[in-house]
């Protein structure tokens, strides 16, 4: 509470030294008077020369005194001086003994005069409320006078109050309230919970808080219940005031939409740091984040991994969710409706600027094709498709010892060393070698620090010693999170892509000048442990496996289709538009575009056929090569191309398919092309067409029950492996 305060100085203006000091015998006393009982009237205190007396009404809460007389006899203390005596007393109109207090300092040299200053006090205070004015006595003192009007004593409005009842806690009549605050137009009926009214005469106090001695803004925590019109009238502001307070506070969508506990500016000055938010992994809100020191905008700070977007709630991705900005003005903030995006904001393709100085066609051959019953290729076909600039030969072995092992496909190999026309690359990893429980620790253990100088040896002299121009690793995938639908395997080390990038670097620098490619993930969610950017700089190139990108692994995943909450949408695996996101987020990451080759496909993935036998010859759920899903489509079948830029095939009724037909890859082709990337790589050459291994009528029939019936002049029936031997090895 606050009132009049009136100040007497006693004795000539000759300021005493060490006015700190007596500062400090005040606030010292002051903590004193916090810890009063309200029963307590008068207290006297001594510190060196410095003698303090203080007299407190009945009514009045001691705490009050120490935070109203007290502060306001040390700031007369800091703008005029230290006269010899001083005295400072709340008094006015509207007070009677119960509601006023005064305090008195003397500091004459020497003993004080604390038996006269004690004895006096009372009196001086008794004579000060009889009178209801300011003390004067002689003196010849220049010390500065108050205000001609100072300001009033206040109370705040209550949840429910009128004018009477404000009256009433005043301790005055109504018509003096009244006249009290007669500067306010209509205020008995514009009262706001919070609002400062006056129970005294005088202007009242300038409540508005004053910006930090940091230049930041003074902050406030919003509470439930909490609106503008409220919180502006609690501190002497306007609800404009608090508007223009806030274009730039984090979270800030105006005083028509406040959140819980959301910390907002009173006052001018650099806006707060916003709470954090427990499960963010990106933004200011991620927990445990400081303020920038050298004037980071706030949106920056944490970014996601891949320089992927990040929107308002902390979360990372790649879609159109994460990645279109919709702020409302201030930083942090998102139209309704939406998640809005904080940094790394777009979806469009970058680092793009130049085309390659060739555009590469690459093929991976699966040299064990020829397990499977039918659709076989000899490596030496490839030499009549002059467009592949590369062939990617699958999968080498690395063995416990490291040593490199070809024997599993020895036949081929053989054969593919002598291909004439395109770069020789020896592919290790994939899908089984990665993740077989008998296989997965190899490549683990292979990156690590006491092991990679050696692999990297071991590797690069097999690249020499058959005479091949590079290698390809294909792990898949390290320090992944989760590997779906194999117990067995235990969780990734989060060190994985660290130690992946070592073992490249090692490897690109053994002598000879092998061309050095890795197979990359199009998923957000696997590709986030890879140290993209320094990969980069090492590889020559990136295979971008831009397939797989849905299947019937989506299945009761509500996380993987946008727009699929239930999981159980039909998506294809090579749909454009998620494509054109992963191209996005791996050029965003850093990956000049002249180093991705981007993939596309000859196989379909399907939904429905849960069980194997649907692809005659790939013998695989969901899967089916573009040879096999030609045979079907020369039966009665639904064929179109849907929006998502890929061939769709339906068959006995409720067979779905998904997959790009020659004339689709060619679109594609020219559109990366466009997009300045490397070029373009084929998983996987020989299932684009039955080969000259199989009789024209080898496939004769695909039931109406997924089931297939087919046969060979050697009467072989569906899924049995073939005895090749007579064909291909002579």
């Amino acid at each position: 509470m606050e009132d009049l305060f009136h100040h007497t100085a006693i004795g000539s203006r000759s300021f005493v030294p060490n006015l700190s000091l007596r500062i400090l015998a005040i606030w010292s006393f002051e903590r004193v008077v916090k810890t009063l009982s309200k029963d307590r009237q008068s207290i006297f205190s001594q510190y060196g020369d410095t003698s303090v007396g203080l007299y407190i009404g009945d009514k009045v809460v001691p705490s009050s005194v120490a935070n109203v007389v007290i502060e306001a006899l040390v700031k007369r203390l800091r703008e005029s001086g230290m006269p010899r005596s001083l005295g400072v007393q709340l008094c006015g109109d509207g007070r009677n003994s119960d509601y006023t207090s005064g305090v008195m300092i003397d500091t004459k040299p020497g003993l004080p005069r604390s038996s006269t200053l004690n004895s006096n006090f009372d009196s001086f205070l008794i004579e000060t409320i009889k009178e209801d004015n300011a003390v004067s006595r002689p003196s010849n003192s220049t010390a500065p006078k108050l205000a001609k009007r100072a300001e009033c004593r206040t109370i705040q409005v209550k949840s429910g109050d009128g004018c009477g009842d404000l009256a009433e806690r005043c301790g005055i009549k109504a018509a003096d309230f009244t006249k009290y605050n007669s500067q306010t137009k209509n205020l008995c009926s514009t009262l706001i919970d919070g609002q400062h009214v006056c129970c005294s005469s005088g202007d009242l106090p300038d409540f508005r808080p004053k910006p930090k001695p940091d230049g930041s803004c003074a902050t406030y925590t919003v509470e439930s219940g909490d609106f503008c019109n409220k919180i502006a009238a609690a501190n002497s502001l306007k609800v404009e005031d608090i508007e223009s307070f806030n274009k730039n506070t984090w979270g800030w969508s105006g005083c028509k939409l406040l959140f819980d506990k959301a910390v907002i500016c009173l006052s001018k000055g650099d806006p707060p740091m916003p709470n954090p938010i427990a499960n963010a992994e990106c933004g200011p809100q991620t927990p445990g984040t400081k303020k920038s020191e050298n004037g980071k905008d706030l949106a920056d700070l944490n970014p996601c991994p891949l320089n992927a977007c990040c929107n308002i709630w902390g979360q990372c991705g790649v879609t159109a969710d994460f990645c279109k900005n919709t702020t409302l003005g201030a930083p942090g903030t998102a139209k309704p409706g939406t998640n809005g995006c904080i940094s790394n904001c777009g979806t469009d393709v970058v680092n793009n600027k130049s085309p390659p100085s060739s555009f590469m066609s690459v093929g991976y051959f699966e040299a064990w094709n020829q397990d499977r019953p039918c659709l076989w290729m000899d490596v030496s076909e490839l030499e009549k498709r002059s467009e592949l600039t590369h062939v990617h030969f699958s999968f080498a072995r690395l063995t416990d010892s490291f040593e490199v092992d070809v024997s599993h496909v020895s036949y081929q190999f053989n054969k593919f060393k002598k291909l004439k026309g395109p770069k020789h690359i020896l592919a290790f990893g994939g899908w089984v070698d990665s993740t077989h429980p008998t296989k997965y620790h190899i490549l683990r253990n292979a990156v690590k620090m006491e092991n990679r100088l050696q692999v990297a040896k071991n590797i690069a002299a097999f690249i020499k010693k058959h005479d091949l121009d590079g290698v390809d690793i294909d792990w898949e995938y390290p320090g992944a999170p989760d590997i779906p639908d194999i117990p067995d395997i235990p969780k990734a080390d989060e060190e994985d892509g660290k130690n992946y990038l070592g073992l490249l670097t090692l490897l690109k620098g053994q002598p000879g000048g092998l061309s050095l490619f890795i197979a990359a993930p199009a998923s957000f969610w696997y590709l986030k442990p890879y140290p993209t950017n320094n990969i980069a700089k090492v590889v020559d190139y990136i295979i971008y496996m831009t397939y797989d990108l849905h299947g019937q692994w989506d299945y009761d995943n509500k996380w993987a289709s946008p727009g699929c909450p239930k999981g159980n949408c039909l998506r294809s695996h090579v749909n454009l538009t998620e494509t054109m996101g992963a191209l996005a987020m791996i050029t965003k990451a850093g990956v000049p575009s002249t180093k991705v080759i981007v993939g596309v496909t000859s196989y379909g993935r399907s939904f429905k056929m849960a069980k194997k036998g649907c692809g005659v010859c790939t013998g695989e759920s969901g899967y089916i090569s573009n040879a096999e899903i030609e045979n079907i489509a020369n039966k009665q079948v639904t064929w179109w191309i849907d929006e998502s830029d890929s061939d769709i095939l339906v068959y006995n009724d409720t067979e779905w398919v998904a997959y790009m037909s020659d004339s689709t890859k060619k679109r594609r082709i020219s559109k990366y092309q466009g997009l300045n990337f490397g070029g373009v790589t084929d998983w996987a050459v020989y299932l684009q067409k039955f080969g000259k291994l199989e009789d024209s009528n080898l496939i004769e029939i695909i039931d109406k029950d997924g089931k297939c019936k087919w046969k060979t002049k050697d009467g072989f029936i569906c899924l049995d492996k073939a005895v090749i031997e007579s064909d291909m090895n002579p």
